[in-house]
């Protein structure tokens, strides 16, 4: 099915810092429309992005945990020794292979306050998908048959892959920074909506990376897992 609106979403558990985009398609390029930071309610808001659309939520939290620590924890009583190395235990396979890639190194949902919003993000996946009185899947090719699919995605491996991993851009104060960033990024995309907006704080930029990572995910640019059915229970980031 082909995508037509791609809508990029930095998760958060606070609504104030929730970042949402919403992207169209228009041949090689994509059409940056609207991007809210701090929607009241952003089921319904997502509601109207997605009628009438074939749409790609592309979102910014790890929406599983590795498989290692699951396993591990079913047994596991206080007290006993655990004969696995942090890294194995609180990483994902897809954490590993970013770091690899890229040199970049994703937070560990197993370890920190991540897991947060990564418990928020797939429940919020739920909600939207009983709205729609359609589940949402995650979706593991471009070639997706459902008329809304999800997928994980990491604005700062997204800048990596760029040469645009700038330090400091997170700060309110480094406006400058965040524009910066969105300039380059201007070879790709196309901006219809307030420019001022974006760059207002990081969370408006960062749903904007998601949407690009979104597009370059419907192209085909991004990296396969390289174990489907452990990305299938841990997650899977993808970046091009």
């Amino acid at each position: 099915m082909e995508v037509t609106t791609i809508i990029g979403i930095d998760c958060s558990t606070d609504k104030k810092k929730l970042g949402l985009c919403r992207a169209s398609i228009n041949e090689n390029r994509l059409i940056i429309e609207e991007v809210i930071t701090g929607a009241r309610d952003p089921i319904d808001l997502m509601l109207k992005w997605i009628e009438g659309t074939n749409a790609l939520l592309a979102l910014d939290a790890p929406l599983g945990w590795p498989i290692d620590l699951g396993q591990l924890l079913n047994s596991h009583s206080a007290g006993d020794p655990i004969a696995i190395l942090g890294n194995q235990l609180f990483r994902r396979g897809t954490d590993r292979f970013i770091k690899r890639k890229l040199g970049k190194q994703s937070l560990d949902v197993g370890a920190d306050r991540i897991a947060r919003t990564a418990l928020w993000t797939v429940n919020f996946i739920a909600a939207l998908g009983a709205q729609l009185a359609d589940p949402i899947p995650l979706v593991w090719s471009r070639d997706f048959a459902c008329k809304v699919g999800a997928i994980e995605v990491y604005p700062a491996a997204t800048l990596v892959s760029r040469d645009l991993a700038l330090a400091g851009y997170k700060r309110l104060e480094n406006i400058a920074i965040r524009e910066e960033i969105l300039t380059a990024l201007t070879t790709e995309i196309d901006i219809v909506c307030s420019r001022a907006e974006i760059v207002a704080t990081d969370d408006a930029l960062d749903s904007v990376v998601c949407a690009l990572a979104g597009f370059d995910f419907v192209n085909g640019k991004c990296f396969d897992p390289e174990d489907l059915s452990l990305a299938k229970k841990e997650g899977w980031i993808w970046v091009a």
